[in-house]
């Protein structure tokens, strides 16, 4: 990568303390989580490790998302050792943020479809602006297995412990995102109604939440998991079977063997033909 690619991201720091880190969506008019911005994203906690902030906040430069995505592209051009690579790599930055020190806060108010609610999942708090910057409702959710994909920087494990299990997993394996105006209950911790002040609620609940990991499926009632994938089993597609895969493996072992399940699957699911046509499909969308 370049020295601009892993220069780190624009970073605010305030006169408490805090910090704001921008997400930046570059040239594109939206934020797209590739290597480029993961390598930035760990280079700019590698900062603020040696000069701690006491609280962070993550925000998009993007009206439209706070990060729609994953690079497909990207992702269908690596071959099979490079693309467990990025999937680790991304599992690893991602869960820098899930163990920092301080509070960690996602200022969403446009797209987080992905690999940008993944992001948005491994933050210790949630901030929603209903109505986004764009003054509409926008989409929040993991939208892969529409893809024939699944997700793969946690996803699987952390969606079901914000949200009810049932609904959670239901929704993953369908590939079925969520309205922010109709989200489930506990996918935010605080929601606004517009985005004029999403920041400065995000800052807010930064300075007073508590720094604790977000929960996994593994720290949930394993029969309560159970009874969610067997009620999503009926769901008879190779990516639906990936996701449920992925939360048996993660409930029953651990949140490692989950990621780790993830990364296989993943693997699995883009060799597939099937999958490589939907991917093509949606890159070649008009």
């Amino acid at each position: 990568m370049t020295d601009t690619a892993m220069a780190p991201l624009s970073i605010e720091r305030l006169d408490d303390g805090g910090a704001i880190i921008a997400l930046d969506a570059g040239d594109r008019p939206v934020v797209v989580m590739n290597r480029s911005l993961l390598a930035r994203l760990d280079a700019t906690l590698d900062e603020l490790e040696a000069d701690q902030a006491s609280w962070l906040v993550l925000r998009s430069t993007s009206e439209r998302s706070f990060v729609a995505g994953a690079d497909l592209a990207e992702i269908a051009s690596l071959d099979d050792e490079a693309l467990e690579a990025y999937m680790h790599e991304g599992q690893r930055v991602f869960g820098r943020l899930a163990q920092w020190p301080v509070p960690v806060v996602a200022a969403l108010g446009g797209a987080a479809l992905g690999g940008g609610l993944e992001l948005a999942l491994h933050c210790h708090a949630i901030v929603v602006a209903v109505i986004g910057q764009a003054g509409k409702p926008w989409p929040i959710g993991l939208p892969e297995a529409g893809l024939g994909l699944c997700p793969a920087w946690g996803g699987t494990q952390l969606l079901a412990g914000r949200i009810d299990p049932i609904v959670a997993i239901e929704a993953t394996t369908q590939g079925r995102p969520f309205k922010s105006d109709a989200m489930p209950d506990g996918l935010a911790d605080r929601t606004l109604e517009t985005s004029e002040t999403l920041l400065e609620a995000a800052c807010d609940l930064a300075r007073t939440t508590t720094a604790a990991p977000p929960t996994a499926c593994a720290a949930l009632d394993p029969a309560v998991i159970e009874s969610a994938c067997e009620h999503a089993a009926a769901i008879d597609t190779p990516e639906a079977k990936a996701v449920i895969d992925c939360i048996r493996v993660g409930a029953a072992q651990g949140l490692p063997a989950g990621l780790e399940a993830e990364r296989r699957n993943i693997i699995t699911l883009r060799n597939s033909q099937e999958t490589k046509d939907r991917i093509a499909a949606f890159l070649n969308r008009g």
